[in-house]
């Protein structure tokens, strides 16, 4: 079912917020997917999430995206190739003498 008519748009949209509030606000947009091909509405998953979206609908069991951690084991140690002394007596005075 496309169609550029925004009234159709407006059952589409009623009809996926029916179907997730029917489910208790547990359906994401693979079983909304499937329920609305239930019901002869041919819809991607990426429609139905940007419908959600416009309508702040949250599934209960929301699959968090995976978040890269850096190796908190990793720590390097680097040789005073310079010779520096960091000795400070006033506050950030080497690093403002490199600036």
């Amino acid at each position: 079912m496309k169609s550029n008519n925004p009234k159709s748009n407006h059952t589409i949209d009623n009809a996926v917020i029916s179907i997730f509030l029917k489910s208790r606000k547990n359906y994401g947009t693979r079983k909304i997917k499937v329920m609305l091909a239930q019901q002869n509405i041919l819809l991607s998953r990426i429609k139905i999430s940007k419908i959600m979206q416009r309508y702040n609908l949250i599934s209960n069991y929301t699959k968090l995206k995976y978040k890269h951690q850096s190796n908190k084991n990793a720590t390097y140690k680097y040789h005073n190739l310079l010779n520096q002394e960091f000795n400070n007596y006033i506050n950030y005075m080497k690093l403002l003498s490199v600036i």
